[in-house]
């Protein structure tokens, strides 16, 4: 799990998603291999630096594609633990849905 810190940083963003890929890349993944869902609200002092994370790791389009990296932005959302409920469900859902499709 990567923290980020609350600003606009794509020096940032550009060293967590190289350290994603080495990740993915020691572990010998593939695409189908994988998951990510990322998502902010309109209102979190997160979104911004959120936002370049996940433009960041689609750049990297041999590890990530439509399929296993997505983003949404929930529009009037901020941070905190309740928006955490429809973060786990949709997040949830995608992996039960592409675990359906994979066998």
């Amino acid at each position: 799990m990567y923290l980020l810190i609350a600003k606009t940083d794509k020096t940032l963003a550009k060293k967590t998603s190289q350290e994603i890929i080495d990740k993915i890349k020691s572990l010998h993944y593939h695409k189908e291999d994988y998951k990510i869902y990322v998502s902010t609200g309109s209102n979190d002092y997160m979104g911004p630096q959120t936002k370049n994370q996940a433009e960041t790791l689609a750049l990297h389009y041999h590890y990530f594609d439509r399929h296993n990296l997505s983003y949404h932005q929930w529009q009037g959302r901020h941070h905190g633990f309740r928006q955490s409920y429809p973060y786990l469900y949709y997040g949830i859902r995608s992996f039960y849905w592409c675990a359906c499709f994979h066998e």
